[in-house]
């Protein structure tokens, strides 16, 4: 674990989100245990494709719209080009 750092479980995340902001950084499958609990998502799109993937953000355009384009641009060291967009809540 890296300094100031903790671990902590489900139940107690849900219960610190009651009174602070929480931001889950998955894998998939700590994105889907959370995803019915988010008021919104911070999505980073990143134009690759990797066809030996095996770990997937869950299904969530029927729960959330998209709101916004926050940013539109190219890594410079990497040439890709991503986006991050904001998701409300349906």
């Amino acid at each position: 674990m890296f300094e100031g750092t903790e671990t902590v479980s489900f139940e107690q995340v849900i219960e610190l989100s009651k009174d602070n902001d929480v931001i889950i950084i998955g894998g998939g499958e700590i994105y889907r245990l959370f995803i019915n609990y988010a008021e919104s998502l911070l999505i980073t799109r990143v134009n690759i494709s990797v066809p030996d993937a095996d770990s997937f953000f869950p299904e969530y355009k029927d729960i959330f719209k998209l709101d916004r384009v926050v940013y539109k641009g190219r890594c410079q060291s990497s040439g890709l080009i991503f986006t991050v967009e904001v998701y409300g809540r349906q």
